[in-house]
């Protein structure tokens, strides 16, 4: 067979054809229809000598090789694109499995914050038990030792170390209580734990300035609120602890009262004392006289 040269423009358009039928872009009949008139003007262009048999042979064969050069890249592009689209829908799923872990890890803070708020308050509800059990005693035992300490010291035979004793024991309870200032540290126990309830509860039931708010929103509201509490709590509990130099001198004025409360009754007792020694001994020097 003689070699017969095909067209650069008839291999280019020819090419572009197959391109587009592959893309569905043109129908099967138009893709004929254009086609054969590829194969007429490529024969035109050609030497009549030529055998217009040998032609449309070598111009089928061309076109054979463009619809399978035209098919593999058409197939190569749809494996890109599904490469590509997979990689997509991955990095989308990679995506929302992120966010979802996020929203996870946000609700567990938020879960563990709300617990550890509830054990706090427990926590100090305990404490508030405790120091009123301690506050309770420490008023029965001043109570009764002040009592004990102005009862005996009137009563005659009683030793002034006993005296001196239960004085110091009222004297002492009474500077605990002044001191430690517990009576004040179970109000304001009792007013946290009462505010801090109050904010659970509108936090758990979205009401008042919880009402209409998403949930990361409020909880950072509701954080900043009991942290607020909590600050006022402990700067409170400090404050108890290092009180002002006016509560240092009042506290210290009534203890030096109830001190010298209890050394003029010691002083009296001992007088009295003194006075019924004399007097037994005038009498006794009276009788010896005689």
């Amino acid at each position: 067979m003689p070699d017969i040269p095909i067209s650069k423009t008839y291999l280019h358009d020819l090419k572009k054809l197959y391109s587009e039928h592959e893309k569905k872009s043109i129908t099967d009949e138009e893709f004929s229809q254009r086609s054969d008139e590829l194969r007429e003007r490529e024969a035109k262009s050609h030497d009549p000598a030529v055998g217009r048999i040998l032609l449309m042979e070598k111009l089928g064969d061309a076109e054979k090789e463009i619809a399978d050069e035209v098919k593999k890249e058409f197939q190569r592009q749809q494996a890109e694109y599904a490469r590509q689209l997979q990689q997509q829908q991955q990095e989308e799923q990679d995506e929302e499995l992120r966010s979802l872990q996020e929203q996870m890890k946000r609700t567990r803070e938020r879960y563990n914050y709300r617990r550890k708020i509830d054990n706090y308050i427990n926590r100090l509800e305990g404490d508030v038990h405790n120091w009123q059990v301690r506050y309770t005693w420490l008023q029965i035992i001043l109570l009764i030792f002040s009592a004990t300490t102005a009862g005996i010291a009137g009563i005659d035979g009683v030793p002034r170390g006993v005296v001196a004793f239960t004085g110091i024991i009222a004297t002492i309870e009474g500077g605990l209580l002044t001191t430690f200032k517990i009576q004040d540290r179970i109000y304001a126990s009792r007013k946290a734990v009462a505010e801090m309830r109050l904010e659970c509860q509108k936090y758990d039931y979205h009401i008042e300035e919880y009402k209409n708010t998403n949930i990361e929103d409020a909880y950072l509201r509701f954080s900043k609120y009991i942290s607020e509490i909590q600050g006022q709590q402990m700067l409170q509990e400090v404050e108890f602890w290092n009180p002002k130099k006016e509560t240092d001198k009042e506290e210290k004025t009534i203890q030096k009262d109830q001190l010298d409360k209890g050394l003029n009754e010691i002083s009296e007792k001992t007088s009295q004392e003194g006075k019924l020694s004399d007097k037994a001994s005038e009498e006794e020097r009276d009788e010896t006289a005689r």
